[in-house]
């Protein structure tokens, strides 16, 4: 959607440090669906000037039998009182208890948190990556830094990468503020440094991973990848990638053979070297790798018309396919994401105004592929109106699950969701998370810019879905939540 252009234009109250979008009440649509359970990670008091920010969620699970030794890895970032955080928030039994460990504290601006997670038979490979402004003297940078996750062993999962580490563990974080729930488990899961201090992927005179409408905008600029696919493994490392907009036009990439160091950052090229996206103004890109270890970016190009795109590559990032358009309207089209499902159908959602030009509907669009070569015969179509941000995630075989911001008549409103059982073909009605009102809202901070919570999703393999946003109490405080339930 015209995204933060038009949200940043409905009714707004005016705080001491932010204009914030208002919000109306929300009730579900869908009454006979999966019930929701919600639970408190992360909480700072807005009163006082602290702020959570951009969260993210990996998944790894050990036992495909069981959800209690399933380990869940929340990052996000934080603003309390006056220094910067990077967290890690780690939980060993599918979210029973919880650690926080602190990765990065900054008097500089750290923001855009990212994790991807592989699992292994004695633990996972963990890479939490952010927006740095510390690191770059004040113009933003791409910085990053993977860990190693003991863990019980598991047989059925693939054989450790060698000489994973067995010594110098992080201290868990203490609890920060008072009115943070969060106390540490007292028998922690360990999480140890590949290397000693993070990387700066971008290292750049120019800034890494945002773009400026006007005030600026410095969420949702780059993100993360990992693709554990054994043909991508470098002696039994998984491939982990970044993606982002540099200099708000060209969109690069780095990748990392051992979670330590990393290439230089490079344009998505094909096989005859030519660039595969144009050099104009680029924003949201994402990141998703399937089950044959096919790495796919997409990103949304402000070009006539603002459209979205992905690209794919058969050979872990070496070489790109020619550009999809994911879209193929007339409206501004934003924020892309790709899953893919069991039968290599892939599987795209964005926000777009084509049907819906005061606001912003949730639009899906089913693509194939062929080598590196993806079609997208149709354009895409609205499953979920008045929204904007989405994310999906599929359980690998045919379960689709769709979750966005809800602005209902244009104003924020709570967590979005829809989805569907059929691979695409049809939708459940869209419902709203219960109690989640000014869930993943868009703020504008008079000396920051525009600022989007985004929710993001993962599925076990018996379908149990976990959902990762953060949520705005007026007046009161902002909460890290993670809510689950089960089925579609």
């Amino acid at each position: 959607m015209n995204s933060l252009w038009k949200w940043a234009t409905v009714t707004a109250m005016l705080l001491p440090v932010v204009f914030v979008i208002d919000s109306v009440g929300l009730h579900s649509l869908a009454q006979d669906q999966a019930q929701w359970t919600t639970m408190t990670i992360g909480q700072a008091g807005a009163k006082a000037g602290s702020w959570w920010f951009s969260s993210d969620f990996a998944f790894s699970e050990r036992n495909a039998a069981t959800a209690d030794d399933d380990s869940l890895y929340v990052a996000s970032t934080a603003l309390l009182g006056q220094d910067w955080f990077v967290f890690l928030h780690v939980s060993k039994d599918g979210g029973a208890t919880w650690t926080k460990y602190s990765i990065k504290q900054a008097g500089d601006i750290v923001i855009g948190a990212r994790v991807k997670v592989a699992s292994y038979k004695d633990g996972d490979v963990v890479c939490v990556g952010w927006q740095d402004w510390d690191v770059g003297g004040g113009i933003p940078e791409i910085v990053a830094q993977c860990f190693w996750a003991p863990k019980p062993t598991v047989e059925g999962l693939p054989d450790n990468p060698p000489n994973m580490p067995s010594a110098g563990a992080l201290s868990p974080a203490e609890q920060i503020q008072q009115n943070d729930p969060y106390a540490p488990d007292p028998v922690p899961q360990a999480i140890i440094p590949l290397a000693a201090s993070p990387t700066n992927l971008s290292n750049t005179p120019e800034s890494s991973g945002v773009h400026d409408i006007g005030t600026g905008d410095y969420v949702g600029q780059w993100d993360l990848g990992i693709n554990a696919h054994s043909q991508c493994a470098t002696n039994g490392f998984p491939l982990i990638w970044a993606v982002w907009s540099e200099d708000y036009t060209k969109l690069l990439y780095s990748r990392s053979q051992d979670g330590v160091s990393w290439e230089p950052a490079q344009a998505f090229k094909d096989a005859n070297g030519q660039d595969v996206f144009p050099e104009s103004y680029t924003r949201f890109p994402s990141t998703y790798v399937d089950k044959d270890g096919v790495m796919y970016a997409a990103t949304a190009q402000a070009v006539r018309p603002p459209d979205v795109f992905v690209s794919a590559s058969t050979d872990c990032g070496k070489t790109w396919g020619e550009l999809a358009n994911l879209s193929q309207n007339s409206g501004f089209s934003d924020g892309p994401f790709v899953a893919v499902t069991e039968d290599g159908a892939i599987h795209t959602v964005n926000d777009d105004d084509t049907t819906n030009p005061n606001n912003a509907d949730i639009h899906y669009n089913r693509c194939t592929r062929d080598g590196n070569k993806v079609t997208c015969a149709e354009g895409s179509k609205p499953i979920a109106k008045d929204g904007g941000f989405p994310y999906i995630a599929t359980d690998g075989k045919q379960a689709l699950y769709v979750t966005y911001s809800s602005s209902p008549g244009g104003k924020a409103g709570g967590i979005g969701f829809t989805c569907s059982v059929d691979g695409g073909a049809t939708w459940k009605p869209q419902e709203d998370l219960p109690d989640s009102t000014m869930g993943a809202p868009t703020i504008r901070f008079t000396d920051l810019g525009a600022l989007h919570w985004q929710e993001k999703i993962s599925v076990s393999a018996q379908n149990t879905l976990y959902l990762v946003w953060v949520q705005w109490i007026r007046g009161q405080a902002i909460k890290l939540q993670l809510s689950k339930r089960a089925g579609c």
